[in-house]
């Protein structure tokens, strides 16, 4: 039997440093735009991964010495390669178990119509503003989770001043991904910002 423990201990064991799940119903409210229930509406559950940021990347950046590497190994590796590895070995885990899962990572080039666009990380960023729904009474895909509020109710962090996720063991430094599934996994408590300070 699938449980919350065994996904936590295969996504450790995939290369993730954080892991939490949370209920899906805590989603309810959230715009149809940043709905998981319209991307998978069977769902249960979504699983919340952080793979941290080297401080030392950082301290590099800040000090003016190297600022190519922050960008490469930060963003684009841990994002576009390893967290891809992660989240496909989880689904595969999840799927085998009789479940469906559903990857989420970080697409930054990609933003809603209600997405301001301000995103540092990239140049150019295509828009959602022009896409047609599938069908009447649906919202215009891709349908993109808000990541900083599935990490809250993941309890993986709070977000912080500036709108980033900031978790207790890595603060700003880590990247993010979801898998929203319909496996009924015990969840964990939302995290609030007093937790982080």
């Amino acid at each position: 039997m699938l449980t919350s423990q065994i996904i936590k201990q295969a996504a450790l064991d995939c290369g993730a440093d954080l892991v939490g799940i949370g209920d899906i119903r805590h989603f309810a409210g959230t715009s149809p735009l940043h709905d998981p229930l319209q991307i998978l509406p069977t769902a249960q559950s979504i699983v919340g991964l952080a793979m941290r940021i080297p401080r030392g990347l950082s301290q590099v950046m800040q000090s003016g010495t190297q600022s190519y590497l922050f960008s490469y190994l930060s963003t684009k590796v841990i994002s576009e390669e390893l967290t891809v590895l992660l989240l496909l070995k989880l689904c595969r885990l999840i799927e085998d178990a009789g479940y469906e899962a559903c990857p989420q990572r970080s697409c930054p080039n990609i933003r809603s119509r209600d997405d301001d666009g301000t995103n540092p990380e990239v140049s150019e960023s295509s828009s959602l503003a022009h896409a047609v729904p599938v069908a009447p009474g649906k919202p215009a895909p891709d349908v993109l989770i808000d990541f900083a509020q599935s990490a809250v109710i993941c309890g993986l962090g709070s977000i912080g001043w500036y709108g980033q996720v900031l978790t207790p063991a890595f603060g700003p430094y880590q990247r993010l991904a979801y898998i929203i599934t319909n496996a009924p996994l015990e969840s964990d408590e939302p995290l609030d910002r007093k937790s982080v300070v």
